[in-house]
């Protein structure tokens, strides 16, 4: 991408949210001639205004991997392969993907200078991410609940505090500070203490700070499983229902087949407590079909085992 281009994508991205140059001046703490040399193509950003511009960038809600500026954008799409293989839990993914963002940490601090490594913030984010894709891994193999609990309560406060409960919905979350306290709130439905995880999870829900997020819909998605579970055990079965509808109307076809497999069995357990024996039955039924229909699709066909 030559400059002329980028200018003139930083200047569709800034109008695209009704922003003045100069407003975007005063968020990334530069001149306002700075952003007008850039749209124009007359100025190459340095490292540093573009660290600041990603910031802003993530706030309009741009993928990165539309962006052909790789030495720059390579990071960020690093960091989202990262949270990805965090989120589907498989130790084989997160191995690999923590190896290529380890790999990209170091070659973009290799070219910072001596100013630019005082940008604490973003080094700690890193740091966030590369500790807490370590500590799934290592759970995966040996960690108890409990152990989990106390060394993912340390990762999110390599940045902050960790926060009370009632101040969740407030607070502002990068990507990786959700992911770490949506993880404690499963830690704690394990563990079987309700409450705080019910807390953490309402907290996560009304948190709109990261709306932008190209995660967002993954958020509401596995936040509704996770109260669904919690009404089952808490004999609230509308709530179980609501959330259940939202999984099963709004993004069925949207989203991993196991989410859906899961909402199912969780869906029977709600029909036995409700006393609705022919709904459990069906649903029932066609889960054991669906255990012997997807073998059989694996070797026909190849088809992955792990949909469900």
């Amino acid at each position: 991408m030559d400059l002329m281009t980028f200018g003139s994508y930083l200047k569709w991205a800034r109008e695209a949210v009704d922003m003045t140059q100069q407003e975007l001046a005063e968020i990334i703490d530069c001149a306002f001639s700075t952003i007008s040399r850039i749209e124009t193509g007359k100025n190459c950003p340095s490292l540093k205004t573009f660290r600041s511009l990603n910031v802003v960038f993530e706030g309009f809600g741009v993928q990165y991997d539309e962006v052909f500026m790789e030495p720059i954008f390579s990071m960020r799409q690093a960091r989202n392969d990262l949270l990805l293989a965090i989120k589907n839990g498989r130790l084989e993914d997160i191995e690999k993907k923590l190896e290529k963002f380890k790999e990209c940490v170091e070659n973009e601090y290799a070219e910072m200078d001596f100013v630019e490594k005082s940008d604490k913030e973003r080094c700690l984010e890193d740091r966030q991410y590369y500790v807490f894709a370590h500590l799934i891994s290592v759970k995966k193999q040996c960690l108890s609940s409990k152990e989990f609990l106390e060394e993912a309560i340390a990762v999110f406060e390599i940045r902050k505090k960790f926060p009370k409960y009632e101040d969740i919905e407030i607070i502002k979350l990068s990507n990786i500070e959700y992911e770490i306290l949506y993880s404690i709130g499963r830690a704690h439905l394990r563990e079987g203490d309700i409450d705080k995880a019910e807390a953490i999870f309402k907290g996560l829900m009304a948190n709109t700070t990261n709306k932008h997020s190209v995660f967002v819909k993954d958020k509401y998605i596995e936040l509704s499983a996770a109260m669904a579970k919690i009404g089952l055990i808490k004999n609230d079965y509308k709530t179980s229902t609501d959330c259940l509808e939202y999984i099963f109307g709004k993004y069925i076809y949207e989203k991993d087949t196991r989410l859906v497999y899961k909402s199912l069995m969780l869906l029977s357990e709600v029909c036995v407590q409700a006393g609705d024996e022919k709904g459990a039955e069906l649903i029932d039924s066609f889960l054991m079909a669906t255990d012997k229909l997807v073998p059989f699709l694996y070797k026909l066909y190849g088809i992955n085992k792990n949909i469900i």
